[in-house]
This record gives structure tokens, C-alpha cells and sequence, in this order.
């Protein structure tokens, strides 16, 4: 039988002997330095790894991956004093890596364990299945030219992701329409397809106009908004009103507490701050920010675009 011997720590003593001193241990801080001129995202999330007593997957502890060396100094650093490794840390740990991996920023903020537990969902909010855990559902970005920021992230079922694959909103609608007239739906209904496109379309910026004409298909208005008499004279009536009308309407809503589960008013560029729209999502040569120190766990923001914060609150 074949075997391999894998050497996770050929350069680094952790030993309690070797680690024994004053705070941030010499070795991890010059560790860091240097990283910082490399890879200092990657470097990060091995380092939280190490934080949270998490080996990274096995690709990632070659000797000159940034993870592992993050992971290392992590290991230098902390020794035993680490922190719990709930389910939802895992997951922003696997969230973050998987980011990286394809070149797409991670805003490392507002995306935290505790935000991962405020979207987690029982049902998937496309297909209506039940999601029983780990591989049924994902948390995945909505829309896919921008960053893995809070109001871009939901959780679908696996199903849902591979049916979708690289469609935006315009094309998700396109595929409800030619679904509803009999070609195939891959997996998914003219309906599935229907309410993937208006979730979709709650991440992306719209113009009002084109936002005003879509129907808020959500779970408790389903048949209402299906039906083509209701929306249509949804629209007329959105029509009649300009973005500013809207946003003045539903700014007097909230503040006499129409607005069913609450809301937060937040402007555009505060909306889809960390989005990096302007870089569909990615990661250059010039911009790769490092996921920055932690703080207080901030309530998560409304999705993006006027239109989409309109609608949320509508409903």
C-alpha cells in the first residue's frame, strides 16, 4: 500500500518552550510583516484558522502557501489559547477561503460568523425545499459581478447554484419566461426561475423604473403578486411616482413603524459599501485589501440598490 507522510511544520517550533514570552511572539510578528508584502488575505484566513484551531484543507499547507504560513504564525502565537470553533465559524472560515481562492473580495466586517447565523434559513427562499444541512444548502453572492458583502449573500440549495450557474437577474427572468413556455427549466420551475430573478435582483442597482416593474414574489403574497391584473397595476401605480417620491414614502413609513420586522434606512453608497462593484467583485494586482482586525458584530445592512431597499420595505 502507498503512502504519504505530509511535514506541517518543517521551520516552525510551537513547542510551549519555543512559544513561552511576551504577547505576539517575535517570529509570528515578523511573519506578519513580510506578509503583508505578499499575501496578507490569505495570510489572514490561515491565521484565523490557527485562531480558531482549525486546520486549513489539506491543499492549502504546502510551504510556500500564504494560508499555511498564516497558519503557522497563528500557531506561534496562540499555542492552546484559542477560540471556539462553532458551525458558523467554520462556515465563514470556508466562506472567506473560498473567496480567495477565486479572486473575489471578502468584505470581512459586517461578514461574520454571527452574520452567517442571521441568514442561515430553513427553507431555501427559490425552490421552497428544505434544507437539511451541509451539502443541501450554500451561502452563495446574488449578484455575481459584486464582492461577498452583507446584502449580496443568501442561502440556496445546491440545486438552485447549479441550475443558475453564472445567470444575473435579466437572464433568470429570460429563463422563467422560456420555462413557462415549455423549454427546460433545469430542475427548476417557471416560478423558481421567477423568484430567482427578483432575489437577484435585490443586489443589483436598477433604475427605478425597471425596479418598479418587477413583482415582489415573496412567500406570503405568492398567488397576489402572480397574478397579472395585481401587478399590473403595481406598476401603473409605480410608474405615477419617481425614486424620490418613493424613498420620501417609505422614509415616513418606517418612522411610524409601518414597515413589518423593522428596517434601517441606509443610503446607495452605504448600501453596497464593500461590494466592490466597480471590480465585479474581484481582486486585483493593485487592490487586495487585508481582512482587517474584528470588532462588535454590527447588524447586518439591507441589500443595495434604491430600488431594492424600496421593495424591501413595501413588503
Amino acid at each position: 500500500m502507498a503512502q504519504a507522510h505530509f511535514e506541517f511544520s518543517p521551520a516552525i517550533d510551537i513547542s510551549p518552550q519555543a512559544t513561552a514570552g511576551n504577547g505576539d511572539r517575535p517570529w509570528a510578528t515578523q511573519a506578519r510583516s513580510a506578509a503583508a508584502t505578499q499575501d496578507p488575505t490569505a495570510f489572514e484566513i490561515g491565521w484565523d484558522h490557527a485562531h480558531h484551531r482549525i486546520t486549513p484543507p489539506l491543499r492549502h499547507l504546502h510551504d510556500h502557501n500564504p494560508v499555511r504560513q498564516g497558519w503557522d504564525a497563528g500557531r506561534a502565537t496562540f499555542g492552546t489559547r484559542t477560540l471556539a470553533a462553532t458551525a458558523a465559524v467554520q462556515q465563514w472560515l470556508a466562506l472567506r477561503l473560498q473567496a480567495w481562492q477565486h479572486g473575489q473580495l471578502f468584505e470581512g466586517v459586517q461578514v461574520n460568523p454571527h452574520f452567517l447565523t442571521r441568514i442561515d434559513a430553513q427553507a431555501c427562499p427559490v425552490s421552497r425545499q428544505v434544507l437539511s444541512g451541509d451539502p443541501a444548502a450554500s451561502v452563495t453572492r446574488l449578484n455575481q459581478a459584486a464582492a461577498y458583502a452583507a446584502g449580496n449573500l443568501a442561502v440556496l440549495s445546491q440545486q438552485v447554484i447549479a441550475a443558475r450557474g453564472a445567470a444575473d437577474w435579466q437572464q433568470s427572468m429570460n429563463r422563467a419566461r422560456s420555462t413557462a413556455a415549455g423549454q427546460p427549466g433545469d430542475g427548476l420551475t417557471a416560478d423558481d426561475w421567477t423568484r430567482l430573478a427578483v432575489l437577484t435582483s435585490f443586489a443589483t442597482p436598477l433604475p427605478h423604473a425597471q425596479a418598479a416593474a418587477l413583482p415582489l414574489r415573496r412567500r406570503a403574497m405568492e398567488d397576489s403578486w402572480a397574478d397579472v391584473l395585481v401587478n399590473r397595476r403595481w406598476q401603473h401605480l409605480a410608474g405615477l411616482l419617481n425614486a424620490a417620491d418613493c424613498e420620501r414614502l417609505l422614509q415616513r413609513a418606517s418612522q411610524r413603524d409601518l414597515v413589518v420586522g423593522g428596517g434601517r434606512w441606509v443610503s446607495c453608497d452605504s448600501a453596497t459599501e464593500g461590494w466592490a462593484l466597480q471590480l465585479e467583485g474581484g481582486l486585483t494586482a493593485a487592490h487586495r485589501p487585508a481582512v482587517g482586525p474584528r470588532r462588535a458584530d454590527p447588524p447586518a445592512r439591507a441589500a443595495g440598490a434604491s430600488a431594492a431597499q424600496q421593495r424591501q420595505l413595501t413588503t
